[in-house]
Parts: C-alpha cells; structure tokens; sequence
C-alpha cells in the first residue's frame, strides 16, 4: 500500500489539494513512523494529523469482549489481557463457542494457530530490517527489569551508535517497550524494559518450544511455571495501569515515577513488586 500512496503523491496528489489520505492500523501501532510518518520518499510531508493509536486498556478490552458477545468474568478478561495484551485484532480472534483457556490453545499452541508465529510476522511488518530489533527484544527478554543502554550494547554485540538509538526509540514508539530512569542517575544510564504482554508470553511459553502440546494452556493451569508468570504478568497490568490505579486510590499527586523493582537488584523475581507495593500503599 505504502508503495502505491508514495507514487501517487508526487504525480498525482499534489493536484488535487481536496485529496487527503489516512493510515491506521490497531497491530502496526508505532511501526507506522517508520513507514510513512518519517518516510524520505513521495509521502514525506503529506500528513495533516498524527493520531496515536495506543494499545486498548483492560476496561477497553472488556468493553470489546462484551462488544462481541463473548460471556467473560473480569477475571477471565484480565488473564487474556496478561497473555494477549491490548490489541484488539488479537481479541477478536476468540472464539465464542469455547473457553478462555481453549482460545489460547487454539491460537497459541495448536498446530498452525493463528498465533503461533505472531512474533516473527510482527517485526517484519513493522520494521524494514527487523532482525537487530528482535535481538533488542530478546536480550530485554532475559531481564525482567530492563537494560541500560551498555547492557543491551554487551548482550547485542552491536555498536552503540545512532542506529542503536533510533531502534530503541521506534521499539518505544511501538510500545513494545518503556523507558525510565532511577532517581539520580543520568540520562544515559536510562533503563530499557520490554513491556509487551504478547511478546513475553511468547518467549516464555512458545520460543523454542518443540514438544508443546495442542491443549498446554488448558493442561497446565496449576503448574508452578504458570504460578509464577501470572504473578509477573499481573504485576506488568498493574504498571500498564498505574494512572488509572492511581486515580481510582486517589494518589494522583503522587510522584510519577513507578518501577517494578529497583533495577540494581539481582533478580526481578525474588521480590515484591508493584502489585505488592500497591497494597502496601
């Protein structure tokens, strides 16, 4: 499409001044920046407005759910939000006629689920070069924390250059990841987190899976390791969260500063986190 719009322009747009083309997309989300907001070619500068598109809050998804016809408690609601994130292409996938639970098997795990290979078609539709933003990915995959600039440039083997800055920046436009500084360190010691419900979903359960069964979802919801992510999983909602949380307590004034953990910390998971932080507040 991009190809078509950015050899009309020059021959045939400019003419017609009553001509106006919009871009919009509920999965690309940032990636569209790339492709035609900072575009270099035949549609650099033909935007009249830019229109973020975030990611559907989890009152949004329930409005959808309920959209659609699906009967689902709120609990229900906030473990697909935990696996599935905001994206409403994702949630309309689901199914009526089966549970939560036998959704994510059938889009996750079963042989040629929809989602299955989601990450791989994700990056190569929003980036022309993917593979050094998956490598980011995956690198900020194995800290729950984050990275500072110099751990992802060690864990990459990748220069620290502007190219380095600019996937950075696009990976948070995109809102697969968030940026944020400790209380006193420098502005170059900003810390990187994937924050991508879907993408740590799938390297949790899925990357490098080979003996996954069809039904792993359904079979494996008392198991320790789906214990231990739901706890991690919550506790990322809640920071997705957090102005509405903080609204709803009231504490709205509070410094706007909110970190999962302290990043000099050794493991993420070894202690209390936001959702623990939350209650002690």
């Amino acid at each position: 499409m991009k190809g078509v719009f950015n050899d009309y322009w020059p021959r045939r747009g400019t003419s017609q001044t009553e001509k106006r083309k919009g871009f919009g997309e509920s999965r690309v989300r940032g990636g569209i920046r790339t492709k035609i907001i900072d575009d270099y070619g035949g549609l650099h500068n033909r935007l009249t407005r830019q229109v973020y598109l975030r990611p559907f809050s989890l009152a949004e998804c329930e409005a959808l759910v309920r959209a659609n016809g699906h009967i689902m408690n709120r609990d229900q609601i906030l473990e697909g939000y935990m696996v599935m994130g905001g994206v409403p292409y994702y949630w309309d996938l689901l199914r009526k006629d089966i549970s939560l639970a036998q959704n994510i098997d059938a889009l996750f795990f079963a042989p040629h689920g929809e989602l299955s290979d989601e990450f791989d078609h994700l990056f190569l539709a929003l980036f022309r070069k993917p593979a050094l933003y998956m490598s980011v990915i995956r690198a900020l995959g194995t800290k729950k924390c984050g990275m500072t600039r110099n751990e992802i440039i060690a864990a990459t083997h990748t220069k620290g250059n502007g190219r380095l800055s600019r996937i950075l920046r696009e990976l948070a436009q995109c809102d697969l990841i968030r940026v944020y500084a400790e209380p006193g360190r420098r502005k170059r010691d900003l810390i990187y987190q994937l924050i991508d419900n879907y993408v740590l979903f799938y390297f949790r359960f899925i990357d490098g899976q080979t003996n996954t069964m069809p039904n792993f979802w359904s079979a494996s919801q008392t198991t320790q390791a789906v214990r231990v992510w739901c706890g991690l999983a919550f506790e990322r909602v809640a920071l997705q969260h957090i102005d509405a949380i903080k609204r709803k307590l009231g504490t709205t004034r509070m410094h706007p500063m909110c970190r999962p953990l302290s990043h000099s910390t050794t493991s993420c998971g070894t202690k209390r986190g936001v959702a623990g932080r939350l209650r002690d507040d």
